[in-house]
C-alpha cells in the first residue's frame, strides 16, 4: 500500500498509544494529511516495533512489544496487536515470548513477520534503575568506595556493552503462534533502534 502508519513513541507527557496514517498518494492535494487513527488499546509505549502484512484476510498493520516508562521504573512489553485499516479496529494477537524493544521488524513471505535484535530489558533494568538505586544506596549510606565501585562496573558495561538480543523470532499472521526462527551471527552486530530492509 501507499499509507504509512505510526503507533506509540514519547511525547511532552510521556508515552503515547496514539496513532496516525499518512495516505502517500494523496501528496499534492488538500486531503494529504496525517489522520489519528484509532488508539492502541494496549499500554502507551516507546521502541514499539512495526510492520505492515496480510493476515489472511487483508493488510494489516502489527505493533509488538518496547517498553511503557514511569517514574523510577518501566513495564518491558510482550503484547502483540494488529490494526485493520478498513475498520479501523485493533486485534489482540499472541504474547511475544520476551520483550524485543527498539529491535526491527520485516514481513517475510506472505504471512510471517521477523523480529530481528532488539532489548530484551535485562541490561536496560540494571543500567537505568538497578545500578542507579544501588550507587544511590551508597552514598545515602556514606559508603562513598562502593559507591564509586558501582559506577566503576556500570561504566565497565557500558564501553564493553556486550549487545542486544541475537534471535530472530518468526510471527506467523494466519495461525497466531511465535516461534524461533534463528540467532544473528556474532560476527554481525544485533540491530537496536534500526530499520529492517
Amino acid at each position: 500500500g501507499e499509507t504509512i502508519y505510526l503507533c506509540g513513541g514519547d511525547t511532552e507527557s510521556g508515552p503515547t498509544n496514539r496513532c496516525w496514517s499518512l495516505d502517500l498518494s494523496g501528496k499534492g492535494g488538500d486531503g494529504f494529511h496525517w489522520r489519528e487513527e484509532t488508539p492502541l488499546p494496549g499500554p502507551p509505549r516507546v521502541f514499539a516495533l512495526s510492520a505492515a502484512q496480510d493476515d489472511g484476510r487483508e493488510p494489516q498493520f502489527f505493533v509488538f512489544s518496547g517498553r511503557r516508562p514511569f517514574p523510577g521504573g518501566a513495564d518491558l512489553l510482550t503484547d502483540a496487536w494488529s490494526y485493520s485499516p478498513s475498520s479501523r479496529v485493533w486485534k489482540r494477537r499472541a504474547e511475544l515470548p520476551f520483550c524485543v524493544m527498539a529491535g526491527a521488524a520485516a514481513p517475510v513471505g506472505l504471512h510471517h513477520i521477523f523480529t530481528i535484535g532488539g532489548d530484551q530489558g535485562d541490561l536496560f533494568r540494571k543500567l537505568e534503575y538497578d545500578w542507579p538505586s544501588a550507587i544511590k544506596e551508597a552514598e545515602t549510606s556514606g559508603d562513598l568506595a562502593a559507591a564509586e565501585s558501582l559506577r566503576a562496573e556500570k561504566l565497565a558495561l557500558l564501553t564493553d556493552h556486550p549487545g542486544f538480543s541475537r534471535e530472530i523470532l518468526s510471527y506467523h499472521t494466519v495461525t497466531d503462534p511465535w516461534t524461533v526462527a534463528g540467532r544473528i551471527p556474532d560476527s554481525i552486530d544485533s540491530p537496536v533502534c534500526t530499520t529492517a530492509v
